[in-house]
């Protein structure tokens, strides 16, 4: 598996638009805490109250909220994962080499999934380095805690990659187009919605936290009665609403990996997505050299 993975990295790094997205949400998280902070006259983002902009409180809404505007990239990396070898015409070489279906789906996933966090974790970098631009009010921050821009990785960001991802990675390796990938990250973002509707409903905050695929309502609904020193100081933990939030979310995720295993055809395909008999192994060498790739084969055989 580790051979795909790599792979799968070595083109994600060679593609100019994996640093376009660092450098855009980069450049977003700096944007949003410098209008929070008093930058930009008329803009108002709003934390709550004497919140301050550095807050583990803060620092979790933003990282997850600015995640939310993600959606499209990880649906496009994710649904590509498998998709891209019918559209680039290399399924020869891993339909026919010594790779196992698991090494196959694992390291497209794997490999896919470490590059969407690399590019997610500008926001945090961009929300750190945002607190140090000039004209930021200094009534706006408090003490610097580093464990808030790691966090929220851990009980939102990480866990929306993973379900999200293995949502639209199923969808592309079961139909090998982007279109059903597409419209399934639409319905996710019309689940938010919904979620956001029923929010509004004081008797129904609970059911819309546990429905939103992002977590971020679950979020506002543990921290709600928090005091502003606790909200100032304390670290947004993995319990409650959220924890539920993300064990049922998880679940999505776990079975459409399992449902990708198990009704994944591992044969040769035609340019046009239709599936052919298995190519003969005796074929890998050739198409193992034409790609540069025969070492990283008979590492994972």
């Amino acid at each position: 598996m580790l051979p795909i993975i790599l792979f799968e990295l070595r083109q994600k790094s060679r593609s100019i638009s994996t640093y376009v997205y660092f450098l855009m949400f980069f450049a977003l998280a700096m944007l949003w805490i410098a209008a929070a902070g008093g930058v930009f006259d008329g803009a108002v983002i709003d934390f709550g109250g004497k919140v301050h902009i550095n807050s583990p409180v803060a620092i979790s809404q933003t990282v997850t909220f600015l995640g939310y505007f993600g959606v499209v990239i990880v649906a496009a990396m994710m649904g590509r994962a498998i998709q891209q070898d019918t559209e680039h015409n290399i399924w020869h070489f891993f339909y026919s080499s010594p790779i196992s279906k698991f090494q196959y789906l694992g390291g497209r996933y794997v490999g896919a999934l470490l590059t969407l966090i690399l590019i997610f974790s500008s926001i945090s970098l961009g929300a750190w380095l945002g607190c140090y631009l000039p004209g930021l009010g200094k009534n706006f921050l408090g003490p610097m805690i580093p464990a808030a821009y790691v966090a929220p990785y851990l009980t939102s960001l990480i866990p929306n990659l993973m379900i999200f991802g293995a949502l639209f990675f199923t969808l592309g390796a079961l139909y090998r187009r982007m279109l059903p990938v597409y419209v399934c990250s639409v319905v996710l973002l019309i689940g938010y919605l919904v979620a956001g509707t029923l929010a509004r409903d004081v008797d129904e905050r609970t059911l819309a936290a546990l429905l939103d695929p992002f977590g971020s309502r679950a979020i506002s609904r543990v921290t709600e009665y928090w005091s502003i020193a606790d909200k100032n100081t304390r670290i947004v933990p993995m319990q409650g609403l959220l924890l539920y939030n993300r064990l049922i979310w998880d679940a999505v995720g776990v079975f459409a990996l399992i449902l990708c295993y198990w009704r994944f055809n591992f044969a040769a395909i035609t340019a046009g997505g239709k599936q052919k008999k298995e190519v003969t192994k005796k074929t890998a060498p050739a198409y193992c050299r034409h790609l540069g790739l025969h070492r990283a084969a008979a590492a994972s055989a």
